[in-house]
């Protein structure tokens, strides 16, 4: 095999591998198209975070300040709260909408991991957005973010055709 064939081989594996990583954070996305109002707490996010999630976990006094940084511009901030909701206290619903606004303040974690999502939908509107987001992150980030972006473009196909 040559190298390149090796590296082309690397980025469909990560691909495939974020893929599967991708319903983690849209918890099954399914059916459920994206709208622009953060969807209301459910009786999970009640709970105290998981303990084995350590590295997502957000104090509580902190979150009021990250969603008020969030909502004013920050693509960090919206991202560890997007983190904190999909992987700490499994509200995938919250972990979407603080996603959407990562993409939306430009980081490009963000960005990808709003592609990557939606490119799982079943939802022809959500595929179609999903191309969007994956062309933007392969782009404007830099590796490796661009070329899994990449990847799963190609992966994905046509978003009409599902």
């Amino acid at each position: 095999m040559k190298i390149g064939q090796y590296k082309v081989t690397l980025a469909k594996l990560c691909s495939r591998l974020l893929l599967s990583f991708s319903f983690i954070i849209a918890g099954g996305l399914g059916q459920m198209a994206i709208s622009n109002e953060p969807p209301k707490p459910d009786a999970r996010s009640e709970q105290r975070p998981a303990v084995g999630n350590q590295p997502f976990i957000i104090p509580e006094a902190e979150i009021p300040k990250l969603q008020d940084e969030a909502l004013g511009g920050s693509g960090a901030a919206a991202y560890r709260l997007a983190q904190y909701y999909s992987f700490a206290v499994f509200d995938h619903g919250l972990g979407l909408h603080w996603m959407k606004v990562a993409a939306e303040n430009g980081d490009v974690r963000g960005v990808y991991g709003l592609g990557m999502t939606l490119s799982k939908s079943s939802d022809r509107q959500d595929r179609l957005r999903a191309k969007y987001w994956l062309e933007k992150a392969a782009r404007e980030a830099q590796d490796p973010i661009a070329s899994l972006a990449r990847a799963l473009l190609k992966d994905m196909g046509d978003p009409e055709r599902r």
